[in-house]
């Protein structure tokens, strides 16, 4: 689950998202949580008064309305509509994204699924096991960023880093010297 949240993510960052304007990445952001939307309004426990449900159905039409404002109101000669490799990695990554969520969103257990007994185990042992999985998460991080973004290689990459790091101590010093 952790390595899908990942991909997902630098999917999203690495090759969704620059494809767009600062305005409609944000409202692209703004999408990632349609699948908990969507378990909310279906997966909760019965019993549930009529405005929470209403409530319900207007969050998931409001995430999902995000791909239609997106691709009507983008009619200007700057800006392309995606081809529809780039719609489904669009769709890909924003399912991928807010998968990582299901656990927060379901009540009751699904048929013969017993999702409770599964939620729960997952809780007992989630302090141990995300010890191992922030580390897996970083380096799958940097493994799909060299994967997503062919242009840049390792020594560039490395580079960077090394420039970054410069700069930053740099700064420091200068706003060191500057204090006296």
């Amino acid at each position: 689950m952790e390595a899908a949240h990942t991909f997902g993510l630098c999917l999203f960052v690495y090759k969704v998202l620059p494809a767009y304007d600062v305005v409609r990445a944000l409202l692209l952001t703004c999408s990632t949580s349609i699948v908990p939307a969507a378990l909310k309004l279906l997966l909760t426990k019965g019993g549930r008064s009529p405005p929470s449900v209403i409530v319900d159905i207007c969050a998931l039409l409001m995430q999902c309305s995000v791909f239609f404002l997106v691709t009507m109101f983008s009619r200007t000669r700057s800006f392309q509509l995606p081809d529809s490799l780039h719609f489904l990695e669009l769709c890909a990554s924003v399912l991928l994204i807010s998968l990582r969520y299901w656990e927060n969103f379901i009540d009751r257990d699904i048929g013969t699924l017993a999702v409770q007994n599964f939620k729960q185990t997952l809780r007992l042992g989630r302090c141990k096991m995300y010890i191992f999985a922030s580390i897996w998460k970083i380096a799958l991080t940097l493994a799909f960023a060299y994967l997503l973004i062919p242009q840049v290689t390792a020594e560039q990459f490395s580079n960077h880093l090394q420039q970054n790091a410069m700069d930053d101590r740099v700064r420091h010093a200068m706003r060191y010297n500057n204090d006296f």
